[in-house]
């Protein structure tokens, strides 16, 4: 007997995947998203001019020091990373990092492509080209607000139709989320002396006044129980999901200071001096 020749025909077949997750994390306002991509040839030939498109989720922004080196901007929030040539088999992993700034949103859709040049043909699978992630964000829905006022009887209540707002006033707020997150803002009074911070998320926080000119300190107040007074213009407290605090900051028509030495009036010992030499 004759022995057979079988021959196996492997088709020329490029296959590109990707995939991709956060962790399962749970981010905030102010937090850093990392997501982790894996890009596989799982082709039968090797490919050339691979690349990966990223899509910048709403509610966020690139953090290049978190990502792998090589990220380029195409704008309109697309950003593309260049693998090039891929092996048989090969594999890639790549992280691309966003920034929170967005605390409203619950949530942030990433989605992430891959493709190549086509130089091998079209791939007969393109399902598997597209990864997307959802992240969910705890929403920031705490707020600040307050108001600068002259306190004209003294009482630490600010009392609209008979005292004045102070405007032009410089406040800021800092403080840590429950998450670790640095927050630092600033605002200025309008015309009703009024500030406002919003889309905060839960933490403790500083709210400090600048002391406004030609006014001298008064009474600062919050609503909030178990405020605590750190010094001249500064009060500490804890916000929770969805809270909201005011505070405001009372001053004082500067007391005017008495000349401790006024001079005599000189016209009336003038002529005195005068009448005298005369006579």
């Amino acid at each position: 007997l004759e022995a057979e020749t079988v021959i196996h025909i492997i088709p020329i077949d490029p296959e590109l995947a990707i995939t991709k997750t956060d962790g399962g994390i749970q981010s905030e306002l102010g937090q850093t998203v990392v997501y982790t991509l894996e890009v596989e040839n799982a082709g039968t030939i090797d490919v050339t001019g691979v690349v990966v498109t990223e899509t910048l989720p709403s509610g966020t922004s690139f953090n290049a020091g978190s990502s792998t080196a090589g990220w380029t901007d195409q704008g309109g929030g697309s950003f593309q990373f260049q693998i090039g040539s891929m092996a048989i088999g090969q594999t890639r992993t790549l992280s691309f990092a966003v920034d929170v700034t967005d605390g409203s949103v619950n949530n942030i859709t990433n989605v992430a492509t891959v493709g190549d040049d086509g130089q091998q043909g079209a791939e007969a699978n393109t399902s598997n080209n597209t990864a997307t992630d959802n992240t969910p964000i705890r929403t920031s829905t705490a707020s600040i607000n307050g108001v600068v006022y002259e306190d004209a009887n003294g009482n630490g209540t600010f009392e609209s139709t008979t005292e004045n707002p102070i405007q032009g006033v410089a406040v800021a707020l800092s403080g840590i989320s429950t998450g670790g997150v640095t927050i630092q803002r600033n605002a200025t009074t309008d015309a009703n002396g009024e500030y406002s911070f919003q889309n905060l998320p839960p933490g403790t926080y500083t709210v400090t006044e600048t002391q406004p000119q030609n006014f001298d300190d008064g009474q600062d107040a919050a609503s909030a129980l178990g405020a605590t007074q750190l010094g001249t213009d500064s009060l500490q407290f804890t916000l929770g999901e969805g809270e909201s605090e005011s505070v405001s900051f009372g001053e004082t028509e500067q007391a005017t200071t008495p000349d401790p030495d006024p001079v005599p009036a000189t016209d009336d010992l003038f002529s005195k001096r005068l009448l005298i030499a005369y006579v």
